[in-house]
């Protein structure tokens, strides 16, 4: 089969019309390779095994329906570089998904996931993971292994807490903890930090601030590490 069977074949286990999703929508062939695919907005419950064969496509948006879960045949599509899921009905990730060597962009705000995957760590080429709105009360360790993430959204979850092994991010230029029970911090030197905002947490006050430019946040990271080295 062919992609553009493959997408037929799709579609039809999902009882989504063809043409809407090629005309209608941000879906794009690069000669006989589907290389985006823009399932959004389409009502869509649950992803048929037929998704792990479109192994071209490099953007995969599946944003604001009602997923429960993944398959675990996403590990498949190798050349994903993003994948959205934001406002789905996600409680957990397959550890499939570390098998996306090539993902740079991982959005999946306003889902119910409660942890990360250890497998996590091997999306070694991700920049960008937004995780806002979530119930994820910790972290795993093994998030060290982003080590090209660059912005990282985790407002309004349930972490009090952050790993030691977090400091390894320091690549960071973006870091949201807002709207969090943080009550500690694990000294961080991130150097190159352009935006932290540490606002509506449980940190002590002169910390709950949001720094807006690189130098703001240097002097806040210093700030904190003060704090905690009393």
């Amino acid at each position: 089969m062919n992609d553009d069977e493959i997408l037929k074949q799709l579609c039809k286990d999902i009882a989504i019309d063809y043409k809407l999703v090629t005309q209608y929508t941000h879906t794009a062939f690069e000669g006989d390779r589907l290389v985006k695919l823009d399932l959004s907005d389409m009502n869509i419950e649950k992803l048929p095994k037929v998704i792990g064969k479109l192994r071209h496509v490099s953007e995969l948006d599946l944003s604001r329906n009602h997923l429960t879960a993944l398959p675990p045949e996403i590990g498949n599509l190798g050349n994903l570089v993003g994948l959205y899921l934001d406002e789905n009905r996600l409680q957990s990730l397959p550890e499939e998904i570390s098998n996306l060597k090539n993902l740079t962009h991982l959005y999946l705000s306003g889902n119910k996931l409660t942890f990360l995957p250890d497998g996590i760590r091997k999306l070694s080429a991700l920049e960008a993971l937004v995780l806002k709105s979530n119930q994820l009360a910790e972290l795993p360790s093994k998030i060290k292994g982003l080590r090209n993430l660059k912005d990282l959204d985790l407002y309004d979850n349930h972490l009090s807490s952050l790993p030691p092994e977090f400091a390894r991010l320091t690549n960071l230029t973006a870091l949201i903890l807002s709207k969090n029970p943080l009550k500690k911090l694990p000294l961080l030197n991130l150097p190159k930090l352009k935006y932290l905002d540490l606002s509506q947490t449980k940190l002590p006050q002169e910390m709950q601030v949001l720094a807006r430019t690189e130098s703001e946040c240097k002097e806040l990271l210093k700030k904190i590490r003060q704090y905690y080295e009393k």
